[in-house]
């Protein structure tokens, strides 16, 4: 090795073993950073990813009562996620279409409702009384219309 750190063959270009590994290690690291940038932490923004985009002149809220995130689907399609005690809207087209939501504790509830232009027609997702629901010999999960064309 010589006094500038260099050995004979990093002298004259040839077999440099080190320059290889080190390129690699930064396109490794460069990779690492690219790929860290493409993923989210954040649920909205996996949720606007994997949902069915869905347009039209009316509104339907959906108000979900219950202490789990609801997947909500409008005509068996998929459109996205309300968190627990929360509500989110959609502009949908107008009409009569099925809503479901749906979790992994309760399961399923669904309703077909008219949707109006210009109008709010809300889908409110709760949990009936157990009583209620023995007594109706129904699910503990509950959907409803309501407040339509508020």
């Amino acid at each position: 090795m010589k006094a500038d750190g260099t050995t004979p063959s990093a002298r004259n270009g040839n077999n440099q073993p080190g320059r290889t590994v080190m390129k690699r290690i930064w396109w490794l690291i460069l990779a690492t950073i690219c790929a860290a940038g493409l993923v989210s932490c954040d649920d909205d923004d996996d949720d606007k990813d994997r949902s069915y985009a869905i347009s039209g002149p009316a509104i339907l809220r959906v108000l979900n009562q219950v202490r789990y995130t609801q997947q909500i689907s409008f005509d068996g399609t998929y459109i996205g996620d309300v968190a627990a005690n929360s509500s989110r809207d959609w502009n949908v087209p107008t009409g009569t279409h099925v809503v479901s939501g749906y979790d992994s504790v309760y399961g399923a509830a669904s309703s077909t409702l008219k949707f109006y232009a210009n109008q709010v027609t809300t889908y409110r997702i709760y949990l009936r009384s157990a009583r209620a629901a023995a007594d109706a010999d129904a699910p503990a999960k509950a959907g409803a219309a309501a407040d339509a064309g508020e």
